[in-house]
C-alpha cells in the first residue's frame, strides 16, 4: 500500500440516489415495522390530511417522499422517508372515493391531489449499503437535525444504537459534536459490512478525545473525513497490531509492560500521524503485521523486536519452572517453620 492511501473501501452509509419514479399510492407500503425510518405520528398525519384537503399539497408544505428500491412480501415498495405524507394522501384518496365531486368541506378537489390519485406520486428512489431500519433511523435522525442546524445530544444518543454504552457515555461530553462525525464513520458505528473496522470502546473513547483536542487547537475546521482518516484509521491499526502481537507471542506480549506503555503512547495524535505516514492496508493486516510496522513499533520503549521475543512454548515452559521453584521454596519454608516449632516444644 502506498504512503498516504486511505483505509476502508469506498462506502456510504447515507442513501445513494438511484432515480425518480412515479408510483401509485396503493403500491406504497405505509404500515408495518419495515417501512419508514420511524413510526408515523398520527397527529402529524391528521395535520397533513387537513392541509392536503385544503389544497396545500406541494404548496408551502414539504411533501418529498423517498422510497427504497425494495419491496415487502406483498409486493409494495418500502418507504424510507415520508410515511406520514403517504398515509395522509391515502386518507384523502378514500375521501374522494366517497365523493369525487367535492372534498369533505364542500370544496372542489384540488387538481394537485387528483393528479396523484390518477397517475401516482412522484418519489425519489434510493439505496443504502445497509438498509435495515435501525441503521436508517440513525442516519435520518442525524440528517433531519443537521438540516435544522441543531444536533442535540438527546438525538445523538437515541440514534447511537450501534455504539457501545461506554462510547455513548463519552459522547455526552461533546453536546455540540455534529452527527457527520459519527454516522458515516465505520470505525464508530456498527455495521454488518464493516464490523471488522469498529474500534474497541477504549480506542473509540480515545479517538473522540483526540478529536476534541484537535478541534480546540487547530485554526482550520477539523473535518469528519480527517477524523476518520487521521485518527480513527491509525487507531484501528494500532489496535490490530497489539492483538497480532499477543496472538503471535502469547504471554510474552500479553504480560509485557513495555507493550502496554507503547500502545498507550501510540494512541496519541503525533504517533497516530507517524503510523499513517508509513502506509498500511487494514485489510491485509489479518494474520501478520507488515515488516515496516514491526520495525516502527519494535524500536520504541524498549520493546524487543519480534525475533528476540521467546516463543509461546518457551514462555510456558519458563512459567512452569518458576511456579515449581516457588512451590518448592514455599514447602521448604513451611518445613523449616515446622521443625523450629518442634524444637521449641522439645526444649520446653
Amino acid at each position: 500500500m502506498e504512503c498516504g492511501s486511505h483505509g476502508p473501501e469506498d462506502k456510504q452509509y447515507g442513501p445513494v440516489f438511484l432515480r425518480y419514479e412515479c408510483i401509485k399510492l396503493d403500491a406504497l407500503c405505509s404500515h408495518g415495522n419495515s417501512t419508514g425510518w420511524r413510526d408515523a405520528d398520527q397527529s402529524r398525519v391528521d395535520t397533513l390530511t387537513a392541509l392536503f384537503l385544503g389544497g396545500l399539497f406541494e404548496r408551502g408544505v414539504a411533501c418529498c417522499v423517498q422510497i427504497l428500491d425494495k419491496e415487502d412480501p406483498p409486493g409494495q415498495k418500502l418507504i424510507d422517508d415520508g410515511v406520514s405524507t403517504v398515509k395522509a394522501l391515502k386518507i384523502c384518496a378514500k375521501e374522494r372515493e366517497k365523493n369525487d365531486e367535492a372534498t369533505p368541506s364542500g370544496e372542489v378537489w384540488p387538481e394537485c391531489l387528483v393528479s396523484v390519485f390518477r397517475t401516482g406520486l412522484h418519489v425519489r428512489v434510493v439505496a443504502y449499503s445497509n438498509d435495515d431500519r435501525e441503521s436508517r433511523e440513525a442516519w435520518n435522525t442525524a440528517k433531519h437535525d443537521e438540516e435544522r442546524n441543531s444536533v442535540r445530544w438527546s438525538t445523538l444518543y437515541r440514534a447511537a444504537k450501534g455504539m457501545h454504552p461506554t462510547v455513548q457515555d463519552e459522547l455526552k461530553q461533546y453536546p455540540d459534536l455534529k452527527g457527520a462525525y459519527l454516522w458515516d464513520n465505520p470505525y464508530l458505528i456498527q455495521s454488518p459490512t464493516h464490523a471488522h473496522l469498529v474500534l474497541s470502546p477504549y480506542s473509540a473513547v480515545n479517538a473522540l478525545r483526540i478529536l476534541a483536542e484537535r478541534m480546540a487547537i487547530e485554526i482550520e475546521p477539523f473535518s469528519a473525513k480527517r477524523f476518520e482518516d487521521d485518527i480513527c484509521k491509525p487507531m484501528k491499526i494500532v489496535e490490530r497490531w497489539e492483538a497480532l502481537m499477543k496472538q503471535m507471542y502469547g504471554h510474552a506480549a500479553g504480560e509485557s509492560l513495555a507493550l502496554e506503555r507503547l500502545v498507550g503512547s501510540l494512541m496519541t495524535w503525533s504517533w497516530l500521524q507517524a503510523v499513517m505516514r508509513c502506509g498500511f492496508d487494514l485489510h491485509e493486516m489479518k494474520t501478520t503485521p507488515s515488516r515496516l510496522l514491526k520495525n516502527l513499533f519494535g524500536k520504541a520503549y524498549g520493546l524487543p523486536p519480534p525475533s528476540r521475543l521467546p516463543s509461546e512454548e518457551k514462555t510456558c515452559h519458563q512459567a512452569k519452572g518458576e511456579k515449581k521453584h516457588a512451590e518448592s521454596k514455599k514447602k521448604a519454608e513451611e518445613e523449616s517453620k515446622s521443625q523450629a516449632k518442634g524444637e521449641d516444644q522439645w526444649q520446653n
